[in-house]
C-alpha cells in the first residue's frame, strides 16, 4: 500500500525539530510560498515514485523507490547586513538527524539522503531543498 510520506515526514519533523517554527506539507513549491508563516520553516513535498522493475502478469508485488523533498526556508540576513548561512546549516542538521535512517511506517528501509540544492534567494529568505529516498512494497 502506498504510504502517505508527506504526512508522516511532516509529523516526524514537528516532533523532532524544535528549531523549526513552522512545519507543513505541500503539493509543490507554489503551495509552500502561499502558506509560509514563520521562519525557519520546513515543508515536505512529494517528488517521485519509481518501480525498481516492471511488473509481469505473474507478479503480485513490486518494490517502489520513493522520494520526498524537504524545502527549508531560513532568514538570509544577519544584523550587519551580511549574508549568513549558519541558520541553514543548523536547520539542515536537525532535519537530517530526524530523517536519516528512520524507517517510516509502510516503508522497508530508512531514509537516505538523495541530494540537495538552492531553490532561490528572495526577500532576505533562503530557500533550500533536500531530497530523501526510501522504498516500499506495493502489492498489486
Amino acid at each position: 500500500m502506498i504510504p502517505d510520506l508527506p504526512s508522516v515526514v511532516t509529523a516526524r519533523l514537528r516532533a523532532e525539530c524544535a528549531v523549526l517554527r513552522d512545519v507543513g506539507s505541500a503539493a509543490g513549491l507554489d503551495a509552500v510560498e502561499d502558506h509560509l508563516a514563520a521562519v525557519p520553516a520546513a515543508y515536505v513535498i512529494p517528488l517521485a515514485e519509481r518501480p525498481t522493475e516492471p511488473p509481469t502478469a505473474a507478479q503480485f508485488s513490486q518494490l517502489v523507490d520513493v522520494a520526498v523533498g524537504v524545502v527549508v526556508v531560513v532568514s538570509n540576513a544577519s544584523a550587519y547586513g551580511e549574508r549568513d548561512i549558519s541558520e541553514l546549516v543548523a536547520v539542515r542538521r536537525a532535519v537530517f538527524a530526524a530523517l536519516l535512517s528512520w524507517v517510516p511506517e509502510g516503508c522497508l528501509q530508512g531514509f537516505a539522503f538523495g541530494g540537495g540544492c538552492l531553490i532561490k534567494l528572495s526577500n532576505n529568505l533562503l530557500w533550500w531543498q533536500d531530497d530523501f529516498v526510501t522504498n516500499y512494497q506495493e502489492v498489486l
